[in-house]
Parts: C-alpha cells; sequence; structure tokens
C-alpha cells in the first residue's frame, strides 16, 4: 500500500480524474467490475469527492461501516476553495 501512495502521490499536483488515471491496473478492474452498484449510490451529496476518492482511488464500495475503511486507516477528504486570484 505504501508504494501505491508514494506512486499516487508522485503525479500530485493534479486533479481528481488524473490521479484516477493513475490507479492500479486492479483498481481500475474493481472499478470496472462494480460500476453499476457504484452508480446507484448517491454520490452528488455533500460526501461525494470522498465517496468518488474511495471508489476510484482505493477501490471500495462506500459503506455505513464504523470500522475504518482500510486496515491502516479511515480515508478523508477535504474541498479547497478558491476565494480570490
Amino acid at each position: 500500500m505504501q508504494e501505491y501512495i508514494k506512486h499516487l502521490q508522485s503525479v500530485l499536483p493534479c486533479s481528481l480524474e488524473t490521479l484516477i488515471e493513475h490507479a492500479s491496473p486492479e483498481v481500475k478492474e474493481y472499478c470496472k467490475t462494480n460500476a453499476d452498484k457504484f452508480r446507484d449510490l448517491k454520490v452528488q451529496d455533500k460526501g461525494g469527492i470522498g465517496k468518488k476518492v474511495e471508489f476510484y482511488i482505493f477501490g471500495r464500495l462506500p459503506n455505513n461501516d464504523r470500522n475504518p475503511d482500510t486496515d491502516w486507516g479511515d480515508i478523508k477528504t477535504t474541498h479547497i476553495k478558491k476565494c480570490r486570484d
């Protein structure tokens, strides 16, 4: 997992779409297989970005489980709002 995180960090800063392009082949395959399940979720809510990261970067369908998202911790995101130029 650490190597995967290092790989993703090597393409930062970038858009979420670009980061998704650099996801592992296994995650891409998982996303193809589970795309219908993910589409059925309401990802337009305030946690939509986090759900997209969880699915497209880490290959996990979002859920309501109280346990951490992974063995090594929880997946968290935050929005960055540009106030002025």
